[in-house]
């Protein structure tokens, strides 16, 4: 039996076995041309006849590496290029939070927030910032004082009187200011109580917000005012019952109401009355 080749030259070969299996006994000599892509049967260019590093890049036509030709965890990271796993290569709900790299560890109540700078990453933040904070504490030595560094979206505010005391005739109020500097100094629904009869009705004309009434070098002022925000809006509530050492341990009870033009930013400690100033010391707390 004669199996002719077919290259570039037909080659003539001594009889060899029909299935070919003496094909390896032909010369070297007697193998040259090229094998055509015709004349190679379904199936018979197997793995054990590719030489290693064989097939490049060049041998692959478009499309043809399909999912079901790469064995399971073949595809390591070495294998994907920078920037190649696109959003639309990622089926939802594949990336889980153990996939997540993120700039810190995680405590309860807290939430994954962007990094500054827009870096594309991701750290914890606390939900609604730092949950308290608040002011150092001021010697009043003035006829008034300004509170700054009140954050955005705080809901409650305490203006702490501590050993606070009036030098005279007059009263202190306390104003609510945004962040242009200005201050509500009217529009204030407000009600308050000296002790147990000495009532001042709902004033609005003045601007009270929160009164405590002097004229008594006797008179020491301990306690706080809140002030609480009505959900998401820029209206306030006060309330307070602030003890008042004149001699006879009265109270000062009261509260109010104020709708702000912008966000709250700023306190002030006012008094009323021309050249008499306060002393003692004074600080805000505030939460979320």
């Amino acid at each position: 039996m004669t199996i002719t080749l077919h290259g570039t030259n037909g080659i003539t070969t001594p009889a060899v076995a029909g299935d070919g299996s003496d094909l390896t006994a032909l010369p070297a000599a007697q193998l040259t041309g090229t094998v055509a892509t015709s004349q190679i049967a379904d199936a018979n260019v197997t793995t054990a006849k590719i030489a290693d590093a064989n097939v490049t890049t060049a041998k692959i036509t478009d499309a043809n590496v399909t999912t079901a030709k790469i064995t399971d965890a073949n595809v390591t990271t070495a294998k994907i290029a920078d920037a190649n796993v696109t959003q639309g290569k990622l089926a939802d709900q594949a990336v889980n939070e153990a996939k997540m790299q993120v700039s810190n560890a995680p405590t309860n109540g807290y939430f994954l927030s962007a990094q500054s700078g827009n870096t594309g990453g991701m750290t914890w933040a606390e939900a609604g910032g730092d949950p308290t904070g608040s002011s150092a504490e001021a010697t009043l030595s003035a006829t008034s004082l300004t509170m700054t560094g009140i954050p955005a979206e705080v809901q409650w505010i305490r203006v702490m009187l501590n050993n606070v005391r009036i030098q005279g005739d007059a009263d202190l109020r306390i104003y609510m200011g945004i962040a242009d500097g200005t201050y509500n100094t009217s529009g204030y629904t407000h009600s308050l109580s000296l002790g147990q009869t000495n009532t001042i009705p709902t004033d609005e004309d003045n601007g009270r917000w929160f009164m405590l009434v002097g004229g008594n070098t006797y008179d020491r002022f301990y306690g706080f005012v809140e002030i609480t925000r009505v959900h998401t809006t820029n209206t306030w509530l006060s309330s307070y019952c602030v003890a008042c050492d004149d001699g006879s341990r009265t109270q000062v009870v009261g509260g109010g109401q104020i709708t702000m033009s912008a966000e709250l930013t700023q306190i002030k400690l006012q008094i009323s009355g021309g050249s008499v100033a306060m002393d003692g010391k004074a600080s805000l707390v505030w939460g979320y």
